[in-house]
């Protein structure tokens, strides 16, 4: 029962921290995501910080638009030496481990089209009248 208790409270703490990263718009965002992990887990090491943010990302995966807002932070404070820098790799590092985790090859799959289900909406133009007969594109699952 405890242990229950204890899951939904860490289920709780993650859509926290969905939401406080949904709000990142500067570096003082992400340091206070970081000191407020570090409040509410006592002498956290980067692996500590690093399994709570991918354990977010897992239940609540980043959108493209954070995940630009974060790396053109990380960019901006690349090579400053400071706390600022720290935070923003941090937070970076842990979003490359996500999608390298749930976005690998495995999950990516051929798929063949057939042209002459989508020649009728190129039959206009003549760039696209001499295609052959299968298409291959790459679609993510």
């Amino acid at each position: 029962m405890l242990k229950k208790i204890s899951k939904l409270n860490y289920k709780c703490y993650l859509y926290y921290l969905n939401y406080r990263i949904n709000k990142i718009t500067n570096v003082n965002d992400i340091i206070d995501i970081l000191n407020n992990i570090n409040f509410f887990n006592k002498n956290t090491s980067c692996d500590t910080i690093l399994n709570i943010l991918n354990d977010c990302f897992n239940f609540y995966p980043p959108n493209e638009k954070i995940m630009q807002v974060i790396s053109s932070l990380q960019q901006k404070y690349q090579l400053s030496n400071g706390i600022e820098d720290y935070s923003c790799f941090i937070m970076w590092t842990s979003i490359l481990y996500f999608i390298n985790e749930n976005y690998s090859l495995k999950k990516i799959s051929y798929v063949t089209l057939q042209t002459n289900q989508n020649y009728q909406n190129y039959q206009n133009y003549q760039n696209y009248q001499n295609l052959p007969d299968n298409l291959c594109c790459l679609i993510r699952i």
